[in-house]
């Protein structure tokens, strides 16, 4: 896969020898946005998708008014889809950035894949832990391929399909 950052559209590329998919992951040159500066890396990536993270850096909106945000996205190359599974933000001016440990991790399973994390978020002042179990799953929708996010966590309900726990939602994808 190859992966192309184009900010002054505030869009990534990511193609493949069959396909090419790109993303609206902020506002054109960063202009009417609470990030306005940010970074792209990649903390995981197979032959069928990419763990990215994207950090928003500290940014004074208004005075006195700060913003930045650490995000993890999930990219399927056999959906074409990208999903925000895992957000967290600060808003002090004296906040750190709100990395969280340890590194999210994606495990394959058939038909997609499964992120388990547990930790402390950084601006939890009560240090309370928390945990997310989230399977993405490939299903047919009618004739597109999706993919599906299901809440597994233990007490998650049985019905197929619960997204109580999954985070974030599918970022749009752009004509190129």
């Amino acid at each position: 896969m190859t992966l192309r950052l184009m900010p002054s559209e505030g869009h990534l590329a990511i193609s493949t020898p069959s396909s090419e998919h790109v993303f609206e992951i902020a506002h054109p040159n960063g202009l009417g946005s609470i990030c306005p500066g940010y970074s792209l890396r990649v903390l995981e990536a197979s032959n069928v998708h990419l763990l990215l993270q994207m950090i928003c850096m500290k940014f004074e909106y208004k005075p006195d008014r700060y913003a930045m945000s650490v995000t993890c996205y999930l990219y399927d190359q056999p959906t074409g889809m990208m999903r925000e599974i895992r957000k967290a933000r600060a808003a002090g001016k004296d906040d750190r950035l709100p990395i969280t440990e340890p590194r999210p991790t994606l495990k394959h399973i058939a038909g997609g894949c499964q992120f388990d994390w547990s930790g402390v978020y950084p601006d939890n002042a009560r240090r309370e832990r928390t945990a997310i179990q989230n399977r993405f799953t490939r299903q047919r929708s009618g004739d597109e391929l999706i993919l599906v996010c299901s809440n597994v966590a233990p007490g998650a309900t049985a019905e197929p399909g619960d997204q109580s726990a999954c985070e974030g939602a599918d970022l749009e994808r752009v004509d190129n």
